[in-house]
């Protein structure tokens, strides 16, 4: 049953008005003063204050930061925001919180009085490891952690059923497990950055993921039922550390997806299946070994810009599809380090929505250049 002294407590971290209330109240009670200056003991120290004014003060910012647009960090100084980790009648107020570029290397213990937390931000800082006292802080449904020194996936994060966005790029980590299929209200996934050679099978059953980025990683391949990721509509997979060797049958059902950056040191086989994604809007392609661009590409006919990219080193693509042309909502148009590129199709006159192309690195004659400006003749050129 609530004590006086608790029900005090709760008086002087109910709100700012409360608050204020409150300590002139204990202005006037030495003894229950005293007692409560014990509770928030840890607190006041690490504000390096003495009065509860100071509890009432911080009460007054935290209460400030109960908009969803604010972090509490944002209102809160350095000492401000570690202090607010000790009590938890002060942390169970806020919902979004950083304690980014703390130079941590744990999770502070005191984490779980966060326990209306849906926002964490810890990216920058020097953590190697994860404390599992995070799942039990069920609310959480999006974590930063960029930028830090992980080199391996958290398992604890598999086990906060509620995540919806997880930031993990600019790690070294070197493989996910097998449970990060768990994470089933998961709809955005950062691992850019890091040294990923391979993606375990059970990524495919994260049926709301709507946004993966994978760039500047080392994979090697792609699960084969990559397709299930049926909700998918941004997808980053550059990276020229890639060794793609085939594009699984299974990724031309991304019928979601609307942005796609592949890219790959190796021959990609089976490079046909990407153009099954036919609600594709942005399309970067690096293509390191591919000889020819496959002729179903004309069938995105929702593409309003396509970028592709050859190799440093002997590029091998001497001209593009003839279907080009059927790409009539196209914008954009670049071509940049095809050494090789001697020719571009007369299709690209059916091109009237095309406002730049850009060609830069390639071997096109300039009289074939000047053929070219008169079939786009309102386009913005740069060879």
């Amino acid at each position: 049953m609530p004590t006086a002294l608790d029900e005090i407590i709760k008086r002087l971290t109910k709100d700012a008005q409360s608050a204020q209330d409150t300590v002139r109240y204990l202005n006037c009670k030495p003894v229950q003063r005293s007692q409560v200056e014990q509770a928030f003991s840890k607190v006041l120290e690490t504000l390096g204050k003495k009065k509860l004014s100071s509890i009432a003060t911080l009460v007054g910012k935290i209460e400030k930061t109960e908009s969803e647009f604010w972090y509490a960090s944002d209102m809160l100084k350095p000492k401000e925001k570690m202090a607010v980790l000790y009590h938890p009648l002060l942390a169970q107020k806020i919902k979004k919180f950083s304690l980014a570029n703390c130079k941590l290397t744990l999770l502070p213990e005191e984490i779980i009085h966060f326990s209306s937390l849906t926002d964490l931000d810890l990216a920058l800082n020097k953590m190697a490891s994860f404390s599992p006292n995070l799942i039990k802080i069920q609310s959480i449904k999006k974590i930063r952690l960029s930028n830090n020194h992980l080199t391996f996936y958290p398992e604890e994060l598999t086990q906060l059923r509620n995540l919806e966005e997880l930031e993990l790029n600019n790690n070294k980590i070197q493989s996910l497990p097998t449970s990060i299929s768990n994470l089933q209200n998961l709809s955005s996934l950062d691992l850019s950055a890091n040294r990923l050679s391979q993606l375990p099978p059970q990524i495919t059953e994260l049926k709301k993921l709507a946004t993966l980025l994978l760039s500047d990683n080392k994979l090697k391949s792609l699960p084969e039922n990559f397709g299930a990721l049926s909700n998918l509509k941004q997808l980053n997979l550059w990276s020229w550390k890639n060794r793609i060797k085939s594009i699984p049958p299974s990724f031309g059902k991304l019928k979601n997806l609307e942005f796609l950056s592949l890219c790959s040191s190796e021959y990609m086989d089976n490079l046909k299946h990407i153009f099954d994604c036919t609600n594709l809007r942005i399309l970067s392609l690096g293509l390191g070994k591919n000889e020819e661009i496959p002729p179903e590409i004309g069938g995105l006919n929702q593409l309003i810009r396509l970028e592709i990219y050859g190799a440093s080193k002997k590029p091998l693509i001497k001209t593009l599809p003839e279907r080009i042309g059927e790409l009539t909502a196209l914008k954009r148009l670049a071509l940049y380090d095809l050494h090789n590129l001697q020719a571009l199709p007369n299709t690209l006159s059916k091109l009237k929505n095309l406002q730049t192309l850009d060609v830069v690195g390639h071997s096109i004659s300039k009289s074939d250049q000047a053929s070219i400006s008169q079939l786009l003749p309102n386009c913005t050129m740069r060879f």
